[in-house]
């Protein structure tokens, strides 16, 4: 192999390794939020309204949350509710009354029955089943079966 396609292999192996390394920090007692995206590289998102001695970062580490609030990728999810937030998945959680993906709740969905079949994108409840956050409106819940991701 010639020297020059060599060197930009490695360039390119090293860079994939190293260009995702995100997440949450904590620095100098605030929260920071470590993101990384194509034509800015690294930048970080100070987290000003959180509550630093009850802070923490859960099971799917994209998400974190303190006493009031939840995070996602360092973006607060509105209306969750932090004493029974909890994640389910990667891009999913759930508190005792909705559901959520990523950082937005999933209109209608409760948050008690909610699940996620096969790691998603598909999930239901007691009440319908969810396509990513998209309420599908199953006539029938008892009967639907999901064919495979695209049917």
């Amino acid at each position: 192999m010639k020297p020059i396609i060599k060197y930009i292999l490695i360039s390119t192996c090293r860079f994939s390794i190293t260009c995702c390394n995100t997440g949450y920090e904590l620095k100098e007692n605030e929260v920071l939020y470590k993101d990384w995206n194509e034509g800015g590289g690294y930048f970080y998102k100070s987290l000003s309204e959180v509550n630093i001695h009850s802070f923490k970062v859960l099971k799917h580490s994209s998400y974190a949350k303190d006493k009031n609030q939840a995070y996602y990728r360092g973006k607060l999810i509105k209306r969750a509710d932090a004493k029974t937030f909890q994640t389910i998945a990667d891009e999913y959680a759930v508190d005792g009354f909705s559901a959520f993906y990523q950082n937005k709740k999933i209109d209608s969905a409760d948050g008690r029955s909610f699940e996620l079949l096969d790691n998603g994108p598909y999930g239901k409840d007691q009440n319908d089943y969810y396509y990513y956050q998209t309420k599908m409106n199953v006539s029938e819940v008892s009967s639907f079966k999901v064919l495979d991701e695209s049917w």
